[in-house]
């Protein structure tokens, strides 16, 4: 059993396939920390509407970390403590890599 576990999802079905797993190898005490990445925002426009990169990673934001948040509240009917992070990259396995360097191997 581990103290934390990284788990990267993706809201696919096999991205949370790993979920009846997680409480069988978080001890006791132990956390799991679920992640999403998500991309930068872009500026795009729809015919006269601007849509600001920064608003559409906002919405992205707040929708990844609602997603996360059920998740864990999952999670938490196993016993299982779960944080949540989402990660801005163009890059999914980049940043799972990087996230797992900065926050958990410190």
């Amino acid at each position: 059993m581990y103290q934390n576990v990284l788990v990267p999802l993706d809201r696919s079905a096999e991205s949370e396939g790993i979920l009846d797993v997680v409480p069988k190898l978080v001890n006791d005490d132990g956390t799991a920390t679920l992640l999403t990445v998500i991309p930068p925002g872009r500026t795009r426009s729809i015919g006269e509407l601007v849509i600001l990169g920064s608003q559409q990673e906002e919405e992205d934001r707040a929708r990844a970390l609602a997603y996360l948040n059920r998740v864990a509240n999952r999670l938490k009917e196993s016993s299982v403590l779960a944080t949540t992070a989402v990660v801005v990259n163009d890059s999914v396995p980049a940043a799972i890599v990087s996230y797992a360097n900065r926050t958990l191997l410190t």
